[in-house]
């Protein structure tokens, strides 16, 4: 049964890196009811972004990190970009391979529980990713890269 909680936490990251030019971390905390699940969606991902995911969890908790298109198939999310069952706590980074929007859901279908989950995200430019508003590293500004020299 699809639950909509948690759509909100990506625009805000997504809006601070954009505005700022420096990665930025946002903390969602919800209730995932037993038999249930919800999404969090990531928008505007550029292509190459790197987004570094921290999930901490009361219980078994099902995660998938996939694009948009296949999320609307969920459960039958066919190549996901990350999936895994978790009992307490998982970081992950996944690289966004086509700019757009994606979504991590929590699967919470298989109990009987209610679960308590809390997601960390961050975003920053991939490795040879141009500047478009992400930095390669969290917490730096967002500047060209100068060539090393060689030795």
């Amino acid at each position: 049964m699809r639950s909509p909680v948690g759509l909100g936490l990506a625009v805000l990251l997504v809006g601070i890196l954009a505005a700022t030019g420096v990665a930025a971390q946002a903390t969602f905390n919800t209730d995932v009811p037993a038999g249930k699940w919800t999404a969090l969606r990531l928008r505007n991902l550029p292509k190459g972004a790197v987004v570094d995911l921290t999930v901490k969890t009361s219980g078994d908790v099902g995660v998938v990190v996939t694009d948009v298109n296949s999320y609307r198939h969920f459960p039958n999310v066919s190549r996901p970009l990350f999936r895994g069952r978790i009992v307490t706590r998982v970081r992950v980074s996944v690289t966004a391979p086509e700019a757009g929007d994606y979504v991590v859901v929590l699967d919470n279908r298989a109990s009987q529980e209610t679960r308590q989950v809390e997601v960390s995200a961050s975003a920053r430019r991939g490795p040879g990713q141009p500047d478009r508003g992400l930095p390669e590293r969290p917490g730096t500004p967002a500047e060209p890269r100068r060539p090393r020299p060689q030795t």
